[in-house]
């Protein structure tokens, strides 16, 4: 059985994954779902690699041991983000070979950092190695079935301080070769697009926070940091042929954009959305208490370990 501190657990896929749930140095995650299935429990003991927030590393010098020269010596990772309390998934290979499955799913993209959040609904499986990014793969059982107890669970786990993996009392022997390289490249290097990825977001309450003249305000997290935001979605997107009201918008954009103060709020990112609509975010200063109708709360992230 599962132990009870577990988040959630890893079903193997393929063949692949299924040799390494039943690896001898994965011991210590090893368990069995109801079903009778074995599975890679996540949750129920400390990371190695001494970042407080992290869940799990797999990879050939990971917590959970990934077999193969295709696997980087850290593959991947679970995290917890330390303000949000959010679930997010790193790809830690150098390669850029891990991705998050699911119908709905927010992918990784080039340009972006290569982690994402991981949404309970729509994050059914994560694969990893080679030039397809599939020689391992895993479907995660998350053991609550409640998304908002979900929730509560990885917020707590944090304060609940779960043992040591008991690896760390012994010298660990995992593979320390290289890397392969994959024979080329999955994706091109070189993109038509040479600005700022938009931004990825989605609403993390459904009631909105206010609404003006312009548009409405609304909670949100973003997809790609795991932080929180104030999104101000507007009424219309006037084209520039409307005259003053493009003009008004327009001027209000530069405004937040240039805003730089310790006491004010600053613009993130401004783009257009689907149905003739468009959304502005900006970040929150440190000492702002509630952001303004039209101004967004995005936290700025501790450096961790990993940065």
């Amino acid at each position: 059985m599962t132990h009870p501190d577990a988040l959630f657990s890893l079903l193997p896929l393929n063949d692949r994954a299924t040799l390494l749930v039943n690896h001898p140095e994965n011991n210590t995650f090893r368990s069995t779902l109801k079903s009778g299935e074995a599975v890679l429990q996540v949750g129920h003991v400390r990371s190695a690699c001494g970042n407080p927030g992290t869940l799990v590393t797999l990879g050939r010098a990971g917590d959970i041991y990934v077999t193969g020269s295709n696997m980087a010596k850290i593959q991947c990772s679970f995290e917890i983000h330390p303000e949000t309390g959010v679930l997010m998934f790193y790809d830690r290979s150098l390669l850029q070979t891990s991705q998050v499955l699911g119908e709905g799913v927010v992918p990784f993209e080039a340009g972006r950092p290569r982690r994402i959040l991981i949404e309970k609904e729509k994050t059914t499986s994560i694969a990893m190695g080679g030039e397809t990014r599939d020689l391992v793969g895993f479907e995660i059982v998350w053991h609550h079935n409640d998304p908002k107890a979900t929730a509560a669970k990885v917020k707590a786990w944090e304060a609940a301080m779960p043992p040591p993996d008991p690896r760390l009392a012994r010298t660990m022997e995992h593979d320390a070769s290289d890397t392969v390289v994959p024979s080329g490249m999955a994706t091109r290097i070189h993109t038509r697009d040479c600005g700022l990825p938009k931004m990825r977001w989605k609403k993390a309450q459904e009631e909105p926070l206010g609404s003006g003249a312009f548009g409405t305000v609304y909670k949100a997290l973003d997809y790609d940091s795991g932080r929180l935001m104030a999104v101000k979605i507007m009424k219309c997107s006037p084209a520039p042929s409307s005259g003053k009201l493009w003009l008004k918008l327009k001027r209000e954009v530069e405004i937040l954009a240039d805003i730089n103060h310790v006491c004010l709020s600053s613009s993130s990112s401004s783009m257009p959305r689907a149905r003739r609509r468009a959304n502005c975010a900006s970040r929150p200063s440190p000492t702002s208490s509630t952001p303004s109708s039209h101004k967004v709360g995005r936290m700025a992230k501790p450096k961790s370990s990993w940065d």
